[in-house]
């Protein structure tokens, strides 16, 4: 009688008596057999392959979010800068002349974009946390993997702020609570 034919692929592999003896020890340790060890490592290595991919977009996008988040404190320093200095100007000139009693009035308008601009910066980085956080604990869920090929692999990928990165968000959080309190004295009046 005979023999079924078999369906599945099958190639020739040549590995290294190291390679092999690992993938032995392994499939012992395991219980399975040579074939089932190689296909249960091929398996693992592209879904490491789909995650680190996930990974690499997830680090785009919070680089992508760190720049925009820069620029928008750089725009917004500015702004309120400006918009500070002519809120001055024109609470001087306020008494000294009677029809600039309508141009003050915009205050109003500019104490809106304001304030529009500090929530918008404080959901900047609330989605900068986010987004960072996400990135550390599928980071953290690959490293808690038993395959040491990923963990060596993303060992040096995971965010952390350096020391003056931190500074300038602690910087641009004081300038936001100092601008709220500029923004309440000048609803007060």
């Amino acid at each position: 009688m005979a023999a079924p034919k078999q369906t599945d692929p099958q190639f020739k592999l040549r590995l290294t008596p190291e390679i092999k003896s690992r993938i032995e020890e392994n499939a012992a340790t395991n219980n399975r057999s040579l074939n089932a060890e190689m296909l249960d490592r091929l398996d693992k290595g592209l879904a490491h392959e789909r995650l680190l991919g996930e990974i690499r977009r997830l680090e785009s996008d919070v680089a992508m979010l760190m720049s925009q988040t820069s620029e928008l404190a750089q725009s917004l320093e500015r702004r309120e800068r400006d918009l500070f200095t002519d809120l001055v100007k024109l609470r001087r000139l306020e008494p000294e002349n009677e029809s600039l009693r309508e141009t003050i009035k915009s205050k109003d308008e500019i104490i809106e974009l304001l304030q529009s601009h500090l929530s918008l910066m404080r959901m900047a980085g609330a989605l900068q946390k986010h987004s960072i956080n996400l990135l550390d604990s599928i980071l953290d869920e690959a490293e808690a993997g038993g395959d040491e090929i990923l963990k060596r692999t993303i060992a040096n990928r995971k965010v952390e702020l350096d020391n003056e990165q931190e500074d300038e968000f602690d910087e641009l959080f004081a300038e936001m609570k100092r601008m709220g309190r500029i923004v309440r004295i000048s609803t007060k009046d």
